[in-house]
């Protein structure tokens, strides 16, 4: 399999970037069950996104991986209606910080793919970042959109001492499941040895 951008490639990646967008957003649907969820976006899509951004990555030892996927998720959660112009915030940092780490680590490094996953999965962090930032304006959008009760409950489990807490956790549980992701998925490509000719026995 060739490792650059061809045909079949762009096809599979924009397969798993479609699978990345879905659970990305099932993941913040999860934050309509409980204000808990909504906080704990980053550690969630720390558990369950990476998987979809390694098995595209992998297949492009080349730069591109990050861009494309963060553009068609940015481009699918406009047509639903979701993309503020803040949350370019979260994505822009993050496609050059992805793309950074392969580029510095190399295309073939798994240090590299581990990294650049790891920053992919805060897509959701997008949608998580206001609780902090813009607190006050997401309680009030809680109050007018959300069942009774459930914007003092954010409120209430979303003090600023949470977003390290919140980051932390996500560092912890993201680096194991993407050391088995690696370990899982994405194998070491070995190149073929060639016999010395020498060597033989007569």
């Amino acid at each position: 399999m060739k490792k650059e951008w061809n045909k079949n490639n762009i096809i599979k990646v924009l397969l798993w970037t479609l699978a990345y967008a879905v659970l990305s957003i099932l993941v913040m649907e999860l934050g309509s069950i409980h204000p808990v969820f909504f906080v704990l976006y980053p550690v969630v899509s720390a558990i369950v996104l990476p998987i979809q951004y390694l098995m595209a990555a992998k297949r492009v030892k080349a730069f591109g991986v990050p861009t494309v996927m963060t553009l068609v998720f940015a481009l699918i959660v406009f047509a639903v209606g979701e993309m503020a112009s803040y949350r370019w915030f979260v994505f822009i940092p993050m496609i050059l910080l992805a793309e950074g780490a392969r580029a510095l680590f190399g295309y073939d490094s798994k240090k590299g793919l581990g990294i650049s996953a790891f920053i992919m999965s805060f897509s959701t962090f997008a949608w998580a970042f206001p609780i902090w930032f813009m607190h006050d304006f997401t309680i009030s959008e809680a109050v007018k959109e959300m069942p009774a009760g459930y914007a003092e409950t954010l409120d209430a489990v979303s003090p600023m001492w949470t977003l390290p807490v919140v980051l932390i956790g996500a560092l912890l549980v993201g680096t194991a499941c993407i050391w088995f992701y690696l370990k899982k998925f994405v194998k070491t490509d070995t190149p073929a040895t060639t016999e010395d000719p020498t060597t033989k026995e007569a």
